[in-house]
């Protein structure tokens, strides 16, 4: 069953799963406040822990959406419950909500749906401690025999124990546009796609659930995607966030590296 262990900068919680990796591994997308979104997909997927099943959150569970202590207490929970069979990733969200909350850093609560958060949480006052130990126990990133799973991505050329807490959370265009080989496929949130994004090497589950896209899972022995649709738009925004841009790897067809997004796409936030 998989261990936690410590190293990279700071002594980061991260974990290594299991040398072996003969059973399946359910990884979920962005969740961002979208609680029902989140129970729909958990009813959909037929994730078996008692089989040894795994199941892994990429990260930023909270802030836009409606309910992101729900969230929060539902992924809280499940690891909670199942331990080894449940790893669940910091995302850059839940830094920036820590250093707000213990007054780390001076962050507006207008600022990346922080507000939304906090109103989730007084909706449930007081704040719950075991809470609080969830945001500070999440992990960097887990690796498998086959994978890696991270919340944004993972610099080229720099070895998995020496990556950075700030890019494993925040990285974007040097790791979607680089062709690097980690030499196993990387698992990955942060930037949100309007379907997965799947590669070589690559495997993008941030489909914009809370900008009115779908939740998705993928399993990884078999490559299956489960998606979960709700009522647009979940999050506060009025339109779809769109984006002039998107950087993704070059394709082995020759696409360019830069992929032109139309009108009608709803990401990406600037400062997601």
């Amino acid at each position: 069953m998989p261990c936690a262990r410590t190293c990279g900068p700071g002594k980061i919680p991260v974990r290594r799963g299991s040398p072996l990796e003969s059973h399946r591994i359910f990884a979920v997308g962005d969740i961002h406040g979208c609680r029902q979104k989140l129970e729909k997909l958990l009813d959909k997927m037929d994730w078996r822990p008692e089989n040894s099943e795994e199941l892994v959150f990429l990260g930023d569970y909270i802030d836009r959406g409606p309910d992101s202590f729900g969230v929060v207490e539902i992924v809280r929970s499940l690891k909670e419950d199942y331990p080894d069979a449940v790893t669940a990733l910091k995302g850059n969200h839940e830094q920036m909500f820590v250093n707000f909350i213990t007054g780390a850093e001076d962050i507006s609560l207008d600022h990346n749906g922080t507000a939304d958060t906090m109103k989730s949480y007084d909706r449930n006052s007081p704040f719950p401690a075991s809470h609080f130990r969830f945001y500070l126990n999440l992990e960097l990133y887990y690796e498998t025999e086959s994978h890696i799973f991270v919340h944004a991505g993972l610099r080229p050329g720099v070895p998995l124990a020496r990556q950075s807490e700030e890019d494993c959370l925040w990285i974007r265009n040097e790791f979607l546009e680089s062709e690097f080989d980690f030499g196993k496929t990387v698992v990955f949130g942060h930037t949100p796609f309007r379907e997965p994004l799947i590669l070589p090497g690559r495997a993008g589950l941030d489909t914009g659930a809370v900008f009115g896209g779908p939740l998705t899972c993928m399993e990884l022995l078999s490559g299956r995607l489960i998606t979960v649709w709700g009522r647009f738009p979940t999050a506060r925004h009025q339109a779809p966030i769109r984006s002039p841009w998107l950087g993704l790897p070059r394709c082995h067809g020759g696409c360019p590296r830069v992929f032109r997004l139309g009108p009608s796409s709803f990401i990406l936030h600037p400062s997601s």
